[in-house]
């Protein structure tokens, strides 16, 4: 069965912005200190830049 680009693409951005949705909810509350919440702020970024960059580099 085709699938239409546009659909692919929300069904898509829908179930990362869960996934990102779940994770800081069960991630945040468990930290303790500063230096965890650092670490998953610095890492959320890094994934971020990653997937910015693969998505420019597929133009």
């Amino acid at each position: 069965m085709p699938v239409q680009p546009e659909v692919l693409a929300l069904g898509s951005s829908f179930l990362a912005g869960g996934i990102i949705l779940v994770t800081t909810v069960s991630e945040l509350p468990h930290m303790r200190t500063r230096l965890e919440f650092g670490a998953f702020t610095v890492g959320a970024s890094v994934v971020a830049v990653l997937l910015l960059m693969l998505e420019g580099s597929d133009h």
